[in-house]
């Protein structure tokens, strides 16, 4: 019986790769090396290589399908696409549209360093009008990272001077465990 094991959210999984009851796909160099005999695709083999360029494009479309791919690959456990999400950050430093679809897409590369970038943008920005969407979808990332990644940065934030009062409310809120909504309460 073939099978691969592939660590999808942090942990091993084994997918058994021989059909039951499905026709087998022939294998033979015409195949991509990360597609299964039983037709699935190992996102563990998927090369990333090619999505680069279109992270990298003018047009919106083909940046969202790839941060979209970079994400379901970081989630299964490929690092490097968690990496070059990170770097996305400081490449897109200045376009909160981008920022945000990036963001978004390292939810799911949860890891101090992501933790510790996604906070940095917390400080980097002020709460305004022309950044609360982008920083709203930094906080709705951040909470979903385990708490001892993020609790410390968000306690430095609630009592941090520089943050305006209504953002310290939400960051102390989220330390004390609240749930939280959109900050619109006066920033």
């Amino acid at each position: 019986m073939a099978g691969f094991t592939s660590p999808v959210g942090g942990g091993a999984a084994t997918l058994d790769a021989t059909p039951t009851n499905r026709k087998e796909l022939p294998m033979s160099s015409d195949y991509p090396s990360w597609l299964t005999p039983d037709g699935k695709i190992d996102m563990t083999r998927v090369p990333f290589d090619a999505f680069i360029s279109q992270a990298v494009s003018s047009e919106v479309k083909e940046f969202i399908s790839a941060c979209h791919l970079l994400e379901s690959l970081a989630s299964c456990g490929r690092a490097e696409a968690g990496v070059f999400l990170l770097g996305l950050l400081s490449f897109y430093r200045d376009d909160l549209d981008r920022l945000e679809q990036v963001v978004e897409a390292l939810r799911s590369f949860r890891c101090p360093e992501s933790a510790q970038a996604l906070l940095g943008e917390l400080h980097r920005f002020k709460w305004s009008n022309t950044t609360r969407r982008y920083l709203n979808a930094v906080v709705k990332a951040l909470v979903r990272f385990p708490p001892p990644l993020v609790l410390e940065g968000f306690s430095a934030l609630a009592s941090d001077p520089n943050q305006s009062p209504p953002a310290r409310r939400r960051y102390r809120a989220i330390v004390d465990g609240l749930s939280f909504g959109p900050l619109d309460d006066g920033v």
